[in-house]
């Protein structure tokens, strides 16, 4: 069997959303072929347990612009290939953007292909004002990648059904096989339920930098957050993520009584263990938001946008996860939630069964089985 190489376009032990699902693909494909993943990540990251991975260094400014290509990925693989590929039989790329312009390169030397499509790039980037569409006002590159990655590969792996269908319907058909493996923990953990104590703390965890994160909160402070201050007036939020945008730090400077405002903190956990609820206000981007498990794995009650949603239908009407759209709907859910934990505590198991169920380690590594059966490693 010839080896397996597996492209993270970020620092896979960065505690972030991209980064967390690679590590967690990464970790699942060493269970099933131990010893023949090779890893590709950003030079500047292959250090301490990493430091034998293969580094993709920076680019000079003309070499970034000879390649045609807005990442680094192009120009090092094709060098990197025409010494080493005989040494592979398949290529796993993390990205179609990445992916989109590096088909030819693989179809070169024969190389299967895996793409994992953590979105539906066009909205993700779009939504989120990249410098890859020029701050929001052009997606010819993202879509031309998004669909040559998606046309060309042997297999598409998505982290959601709504990804699989957006990508579908704007593309075709791809020539290869379709896999929704959705997200999961990266290794194997003990489960434990957050102790929320008090009834009265709800927590919002995750980035807090990017754009689809602080506009989000804008939103949620402009359309939401005074209903919540009404109707429910002692509930009190606790906000806590990486590197808060300015107009994060001033919602909460608005609100010193009731919102507590956490920058970068070491570990999420301690934080959300404070809380009864668990709120996600996201509603721009597509993919799946990791966050949201990270109060599920702890069993709490979920109250989420509909587009923070997608990929956790496996708790999709019950009481203790409820999906909003509009503020009405917000207040609605917010309230059976509140009505909910007062009068139930046996819920927290039944989350964390689901959740282990769906989202834990082992969970993914037989998905990631079955996706891999369609397409044979072997030579």
């Amino acid at each position: 069997m010839k080896r397996i190489l597996y492209l993270a376009p970020t620092d896979i032990a960065e505690r972030s959303g991209v980064a967390i699902a690679c590590y967690a693909y990464y970790n699942a494909l060493k269970a099933l072929y131990p010893g023949i993943v090779d890893l590709a990540m950003p030079a500047e990251y292959c250090i301490n347990e990493y430091k034998d991975a293969i580094g993709v260094p920076r680019r000079g400014r003309l070499r970034a612009i000879l390649s045609f290509s807005i990442h680094r990925y192009k120009s090092f693989m094709r060098s990197f290939l025409r010494r080493h590929h005989n040494e592979y039989s398949l290529c796993i790329i993390n990205g179609s953007v990445h992916a989109g312009d590096m088909m030819s390169l693989f179809r070169r030397y024969h190389l299967k292909t895996v793409v994992i499509h953590h979105n539906y790039e066009k909205e993700y980037y779009m939504d989120n004002r990249s410098i890859g569409t020029f701050n929001g006002r052009y997606d010819g590159i993202i879509t031309h990648n998004e669909k040559n990655a998606y046309r060309k590969a042997d297999l598409n792996l998505y982290l959601t059904v709504p990804d699989l269908n957006l990508i579908r319907n704007a593309y075709g058909r791809s020539k290869g096989r379709d896999f929704v493996i959705g997200v999961f923990d990266p290794e194997r953990i003990e489960y434990c339920t957050a102790k929320g104590k008090d009834l009265s703390v709800v927590a919002i965890t995750g980035g807090l930098r990017a754009y689809q994160a602080y506009k989000s909160i804008a939103i949620f402070e402009k359309e939401y957050y005074p209903l919540m201050r009404e109707r429910f007036p002692e509930l009190k939020i606790i906000m806590a993520g990486r590197a808060p945008n300015r107009l994060v730090y001033e919602f909460c400077a608005k609100y010193p009584e009731s919102i507590e405002l956490i920058p970068s903190p070491p570990e999420m956990d301690p934080i959300i263990d404070r809380a009864a609820i668990f709120l996600c206000p996201t509603c721009l981007g597509g993919g799946l938001k990791l966050h949201v498990m990270d109060g599920l794995r702890m069993g709490l009650p979920v109250l989420t946008h509909k587009v923070s949603a997608r990929g956790y239908e496996a708790f999709h009407g019950k009481p203790y996860f409820q999906v909003y759209e509009s503020p009405e709907e917000f207040v609605e859910g917010l309230g059976i939630i509140t009505g909910y934990i007062s009068n139930n505590n046996a819920f927290k198991q039944e989350i964390l069964d689901i959740y282990r169920s769906t989202f834990g380690f082992e969970a993914g590594v037989e998905r990631m089985k079955a996706a891999m059966s369609v397409l044979p490693v072997e030579d």
